[in-house]
């Protein structure tokens, strides 16, 4: 007798804005591991964004450009933890920073944003435009 147990090393995607109205509540209900994937709907999601687990938050254009990301109160995304990824964002804040890394090795890619305050000394860029 053979048994094959099929499973994925990977977390869930969870979706904005179709399975969750905004970025903190598919971060608030995933796990570990999940990717967040926000689409580009031609609206600005206004937000302060806490990254609390390790996720991937990664942007999706759908015709309608890249998500944009801003906060008119704080910074717009916080990374918490170690190892979390940002891909394919526009990302801007008027009173704060565009990103906040408060931790290690994380992952900023293929996004736009104005400014970035890292209180750590491990961080990775790549094709970002500031």
């Amino acid at each position: 007798m053979i048994i094959i147990l099929a499973g994925s090393a990977h977390g869930a995607i969870r979706v904005v804005p179709d399975s969750y109205p905004t970025i903190q509540d598919a971060i608030n209900a995933a796990n570990s591991g999940d990717t967040i994937q926000v689409k580009g709907t031609g609206v600005t999601y206004d937000q302060e964004v806490v990254v609390n687990k390790n996720h991937i938050l990664g942007g999706l254009d759908n015709g309608s450009g890249l998500p944009v990301v801003t906060s008119s109160t704080g910074d717009a995304i916080t990374l918490e933890p170690n190892n979390c990824e940002v891909r394919r964002f526009v990302v801007r804040a008027a009173d704060g920073v565009g990103i906040y890394v408060d931790n290690s090795n994380n992952h900023i890619t293929h996004s736009y944003y104005v400014g970035i305050l890292s209180q750590t000394t491990s961080i990775f860029i790549n094709w970002s435009h500031l």
